[in-house]
C-alpha cells in the first residue's frame, strides 16, 4: 500500500510538472504574439505589412553665403535696371535709325563690335563644330569671364566632352559655346555623366536654344534646360524655361519657368536631358539614366502656351543655335574647378 501510494504521488508530481511546462509555453507564445501585435509584425517572413522608409541621409546643399547671396540679389537688381535702360536706348536707337533712313535713303546699319570680345576658339563634338565665346573683360551674366581654351573645354580620348569652370592666370573662367549650324523643330538631347544634384548653389549649367549665335555678347535663351539654384533656392536644380522676345521699338522679354516639385537626387553619374521642340508645343524631360526615353523619369514639362502671360512656343529662324553654357556667380564655394562631362549630344528632326 505504501509502495502504491508512493508511485501515485510520483505520477502526480510528474503530471504537475508537465502542466507547468505547458502553462509556461502558452504564456511565452502569448507574450510573443502580443509583442508582434505591438510592433505591427506577424512573425511571417512574407508579411506584407508596410515598412517604415528611413529618412534620406543625402547631403543637403548649403544656401549661398550671405555675402554672395547679397551679391547675386544685387546683380539681379542691376540686370533689371539695365534691361529698362536698354529698352529706353532701344527706343531712341530705333528713332535714330528711322532718321538715318530718311536722311541717307538706306535703312542698313552696322552694329559696333564689343570691346569685350576676342577671336573665338572652336571644338568639334557630336558631329558639330562649336564656337566658343572668349572675353577679356568681365561681362554678363553675373560678371563672368568666358574662355574656349583647352583648359576650359576639350574632348577626351573616349570622345567625351568636358566643360570646366577653371581658374587660370588668377581668374575663374566659364564656358559659352554655340553650334555653328542652325537647327529647327526637333529633339535636342544630351547624355551627361555629372552629379548635377551636388552642384553648389552659385553654379549654372545650361543646354539651350538661342535666337542667334552672336559670340561677342550674352544672348538670352528662348528655350533652356538649366541645372542651377541661382534664381530660386530649391531641392531640385532642374529648371526649364520658355521665353519670347518681341522687338519693335522696344525689346520686351517674357519668360515662363518650370520647377519640378520632386528633388532631383541622382544615384549615379548618368542622366539624360531633352528638349522636344514642335510647332505647337515644347516638351522638357530629364531621366535618371542614359536613354531617350528612359524608364527612370525624373521630371517632365509639356508647354503649349501661357495665355495669362502671352508666352507662346517660339518659332525657328535661320539664326537659331544650340548652346552649352557653364558659369559661376563669383568664386566656386569650395574654390575648386567645376566640370560637366557629356557623353553625347543628339539632334533628331521632327
Amino acid at each position: 500500500m505504501n509502495l502504491s501510494s508512493s508511485k501515485n504521488v510520483s505520477r502526480l508530481k510528474n503530471l504537475i510538472k508537465i502542466v507547468g511546462y505547458l502553462c509556461l509555453l502558452l504564456l511565452l507564445q502569448a507574450s510573443i504574439a502580443f509583442a508582434q501585435y505591438q510592433t505591427g509584425g506577424t512573425g511571417n517572413s512574407e508579411s506584407k505589412q508596410p515598412k517604415k522608409i528611413p529618412l534620406s541621409k543625402e547631403r543637403v546643399l548649403p544656401p549661398l553665403p550671405p555675402a554672395m547671396q547679397k551679391a547675386v540679389d544685387e546683380r539681379l537688381r542691376k540686370e533689371k535696371e539695365q534691361q529698362k535702360e536698354q529698352e529706353k536706348e532701344g527706343e531712341s536707337e530705333a528713332q535714330s535709325i528711322i532718321l538715318r533712313h530718311d536722311e541717307e535713303g538706306s535703312g542698313e546699319t552696322q552694329s559696333k563690335p564689343s570691346t569685350n570680345a576676342l577671336p573665338p576658339d572652336t571644338v568639334f563634338f557630336g558631329g558639330i563644330r562649336w564656337i566658343a565665346r572668349n572675353t577679356n573683360e568681365r561681362g554678363e551674366p553675373f560678371n563672368t569671364l568666358f574662355s574656349g581654351k583647352p583648359t576650359e573645354i576639350f574632348v577626351d580620348e573616349q570622345n567625351k566632352l568636358h566643360v570646366v569652370i577653371n581658374k587660370r592666370d588668377g581668374s575663374w573662367y566659364g564656358v559659352d559655346v554655340a553650334a555653328d549650324t542652325s537647327f529647327g523643330y526637333g529633339t535636342y538631347a544630351f547624355f551627361a555623366e555629372t552629379k548635377f544634384d551636388e552642384f553648389a548653389p552659385n553654379v549654372h549649367f545650361e543646354f539651350s536654344i538661342t535666337p542667334d549665335r552672336a559670340m561677342d555678347s550674352y544672348t538670352a535663351p528662348m528655350l533652356a534646360l538649366q541645372c542651377t539654384r541661382l534664381y530660386e533656392q530649391t531641392l531640385s536644380p532642374l529648371r526649364y524655361l520658355v521665353a519670347n522676345s518681341e522687338q519693335n521699338l522696344v525689346v520686351e522679354r517674357k519668360e515662363k519657368v518650370f520647377r519640378s516639385d520632386e528633388p532631383f537626387r541622382m544615384g549615379g553619374l548618368f542622366s539624360t536631358h531633352a528638349i522636344t521642340w514642335k510647332r505647337r508645343s515644347c516638351e522638357f524631360a530629364s531621366y535618371h539614366d542614359h536613354g531617350l526615353p528612359s524608364k527612370y523619369l525624373a521630371a517632365l514639362w509639356d508647354f503649349s502656351a501661357s495665355p495669362a502671360t502671352g508666352i507662346t512656343v517660339p518659332e525657328p529662324t535661320p539664326t537659331n543655335t544650340l548652346r552649352l553654357r557653364l558659369w559661376c556667380a563669383g568664386t566656386p564655394i569650395d574654390n575648386k574647378p567645376i566640370e560637366v562631362v557629356i557623353k553625347k549630344i543628339i539632334y533628331r528632326s521632327e
